[in-house]
């Protein structure tokens, strides 16, 4: 009796699983539907943080941090974010301008979106390969990429699920920020 109860935890009915998940690091905070798991990538640093002498200048940020929860049958939900050094000349926009022009977010039309002042993109692609269906948004906010995306399986999709996480994300820097969509950014 013990194994049915669990198992229907983790299923579609389990909602009371989600938690709220606070980045200290990140600055943000997001609800993801079981415990997550975090990993700090520190093992490379921007080339302007490295010292003559090959050490690091204090206070230098990690590379990435990404943290990920799994909802049993749904999918992976996943918040990975990074520094990226922006100015005056490298703006948020065309970060996002170039990844796209990379294509290293496969065949995408994403749409233009902004969560308050900060630019973003949204989209949605699907892998049939790995029967899933992956809904992302990017964000470029202070010198930092925030790239949420949720990895649903095709033959147990819960959209609402999906949209719960990617909407819930929330920014310490700018509290209650919403998200406003320009429209696409390239024509299908």
């Amino acid at each position: 009796m013990l194994v049915t109860v669990a198992v229907a935890c983790r299923g579609r009915g389990g909602e009371s699983r989600w938690q709220t998940f606070t980045s200290r690091e990140g600055g943000y905070t997001v609800e993801l539907p079981d415990k997550p798991f975090t990993h700090v990538d520190a093992t490379t640093h921007r080339k302007q943080d490295l010292l003559p002498d090959g050490t690091l200048r204090p206070g230098a940020p990690f590379v990435a941090e990404q943290t990920r929860a799994e909802r049993g049958e749904d999918g992976v939900y996943t918040v990975r974010w990074y520094e990226l050094p922006i100015d005056d000349d490298f703006t948020g926009r065309r970060f996002l301008e170039r990844l796209i022009a990379t294509k290293q977010l496969g065949p995408v039309f994403p749409r233009w979106i902004h969560l308050g002042p900060y630019q973003g993109i949204e989209y949605e692609r699907i892998e049939p390969a790995r029967g899933v269906l992956l809904r992302s948004r990017i964000f470029v906010v202070e010198s930092r990429v925030f790239q949420l995306w949720a990895d649903n399986w095709l033959a147990h999709d819960d959209e609402a699920s999906a949209r719960r996480f990617i909407d819930s994300f929330d920014l310490s820097v700018q509290p209650g920020l919403h998200v406003t969509y320009d429209g696409v950014v390239a024509k299908r």
